[in-house]
């Protein structure tokens, strides 16, 4: 048997309890790159990818690359004006329709109108961060 088998040592009772070994599973193939590295070097290549995976968790936050970007996202798109494709995007269209009515009214007044489109992209921010939030949690 190879270092690399999985094996279980039995003890029978019919055997007087001698110990019996048997292999309980073949190892995963190695590929051909794999096959021609010392067990040493294969090692030290996992733990190279277990540091890249915790700094990669840690700069994303936890939550990976798209719960990393996702408020940006949805920020970028809220400052398009007029249509509150940030909203769109978290999926709240019924809001976006409303504020899409109501900025109509607003667009002679030359305050009120800006005032409602931050609101969007601070809204639209707002929203994706707790969408993020409650994703990683629920991990």
């Amino acid at each position: 048997m190879d270092d690399d088998d999985i094996v279980v040592q039995v003890r029978s009772a019919e055997d007087g309890g001698a110990s019996v070994t048997k292999k309980i599973a073949d190892p995963p193939p190695l590929s051909a790159i794999e096959a021609s590295m010392s067990k040493e070097h294969r090692g030290l290549i996992r733990r190279i990818g277990a540091v890249i995976k915790v700094i990669w968790y840690e700069f994303t936050g936890g939550v990976g690359p798209w719960g990393a970007l996702r408020p940006l996202v949805a920020a970028l798109l809220a400052v398009i004006p007029f249509f509150f494709l940030g909203q769109h995007f978290n999926q709240q269209h019924g809001k976006a329709r409303d504020w899409t009515l109501l900025q109509i009214p607003l667009l002679p007044t030359i305050i009120l109108w800006p005032l409602l489109w931050a609101w969007s992209i601070f809204d639209a921010w707002w929203t994706a961060n707790g969408k993020v939030v409650r994703a990683s949690i629920r991990l």
